[in-house]
């Protein structure tokens, strides 16, 4: 039967909506309104293009940030922005969702349109809706605070700046480095991959590792085994490769209350300083890592994380004034933010996936069979899991109930069961 007493989980529709309202305000959430760093931050959220899930509008207004950033409470997390079910049904607004989406794109194709010639179009236009009124002003406002009706001037060239932050924790940045090739488990030469974590302001490695691939699974699990080292990064600038582009990640991200900012593409200057650090690692590590050859991917994981704390954190670097990384990241570790519990990383990075219950009473994920309650069968279940575990139980929850834990099937046991009387199956609304 369900526990009542757990929190209902949001179908996933909200869920991505939440989602995407905080990728919006994340970065303003940790500013101060008023201050430049907050209006500058306004302005580049207002001007760049979003993928807002159940809309076609790509940009967002400022009255709109201003709501979110409102309705947005760091205790409940990515739960507080959830849609809210409309009580103005039947009512009519000022300016229709479908006006309103024809307006903004007619504007956005030909920028230099009046708002008159604006409206003139869209009345022209398949869709708009006969009895709709659009007041100049009205739709002047529209097209003001999505941005329309500022000028731009033409830029002469991409402002690239140096930038660096001052206290542990405001930035971490990844990035992955081809490494060599090693046995594995049946002695196959076979490619690794080092996926690193790098502190902005320090230049200290909260965690990085060598992997067998290159994936959303192994990125996480260095993520994860850098915060419970580290703390929570305040933001995490990535590159755009497959590992970064997960849902999975920017849901962790948000219930971590970071944010997430992805490298632009074909721009490496961003990434300057993780760049900067492979350098080092090649030169210094991989160099020697043939004296004596590692026998295996947990060997030369230790000589990583050998080098890394007896030499990398204990040499001065040039871009934080010859101060060590470690030392540089002892000046301002009280101002980090600390990990929360094991208990609540280990929920924060659990998996989910949606499954229909067979008939039999199981779900399979990964070519694994496991057993729900026989009451489930025939229903669409979310589970949450830890992908690098599959031996233990998984969460089972259905309409936003955690029902009993799905276990491996076990087939002997069953063989040897005694079968129970048909029951009464559950009424689902």
């Amino acid at each position: 039967m369900p526990d009542q007493n757990q929190n209902q989980k949001p179908d996933s529709d909200a869920e991505q909506v939440a989602l995407a309202r905080y990728l919006v305000i994340a970065e303003l959430c940790h500013l101060t309104p008023g201050t430049p760093e907050y209006r500058e931050e306004m302005s580049r959220l207002l001007a760049k293009e979003w993928n807002l899930p159940g809309t076609n509008r790509t940009r967002v207004a400022r009255q709109t940030i201003r709501d979110w950033l409102g309705k947005y409470d760091s205790a409940v997390g990515i739960a507080s922005l959830y849609p809210k079910p409309r009580n103005d049904q039947g009512e009519r607004r000022r300016l229709s969702v479908e006006a309103a989406e024809i307006l903004l794109a007619i504007k956005r194709r030909q920028p230099k349109l009046s708002v008159r010639l604006v409206i003139k179009q869209a009345r022209q236009t398949a869709g708009m809706p006969e009895a709709e009124r659009l007041p100049e002003t009205t739709v002047y406002r529209l097209l003001r605070d999505e941005g329309l009706m500022t000028r731009q001037p033409a830029a002469a060239h991409q402002d690239r700046r140096k930038f660096q932050f001052t206290c542990a924790g405001e930035m971490w940045l990844s990035d992955v480095l081809h490494g060599p090739r090693v046995p594995d488990d049946q002695g196959r030469r076979r490619k690794t991959y080092l996926i690193a974590l790098l502190d902005d302001a320090t230049r200290l490695i909260p965690h990085a590792e060598f992997y067998y691939e290159e994936t959303e699974k192994t990125f996480l699990l260095t993520l994860k085994e850098g915060i419970l080292r580290r703390g929570v990064p305040q933001r995490l600038y990535v590159d755009n490769g497959a590992c970064y582009r997960s849902r999975q990640l920017q849901l962790i991200v948000g219930n971590l209350e970071s944010h997430l900012i992805y490298a632009t593409p074909y721009a490496p200057q961003g990434k300057g300083k993780i760049e900067r650090f492979f350098r080092t690692f090649r030169e210094q590590f991989l160099s020697q890592f043939q004296k004596p050859e590692p026998a295996s991917l947990p060997e030369l994981n230790d000589r990583l994380q050998a080098w890394i704390q007896d030499e990398y954190h204990r040499t001065p670097h040039r871009g934080i004034q010859n101060l060590t990384p470690w030392d540089q990241w002892c000046e301002s570790l009280d101002r980090r933010r600390q990990p929360p519990s094991n208990e609540r990383i280990e929920d924060i990075f659990l998996f989910t996936a949606n499954r229909k219950v067979r008939k039999d009473g199981t779900v399979s994920r990964n070519n694994r069979f496991y057993e729900v309650e026989s009451a489930l069968a025939g229903q669409t279940v979310t589970l949450r899991y830890d992908p690098n575990q599959p031996e233990l139980s998984l969460q089972v929850y259905y309409e936003g109930q955690l029902y009993q834990s799905a276990h491996p099937v076990d087939l002997a046991g069953n063989a040897r069961a005694k079968r129970r009387p048909a029951r009464k199956q559950l009424k689902f609304s």
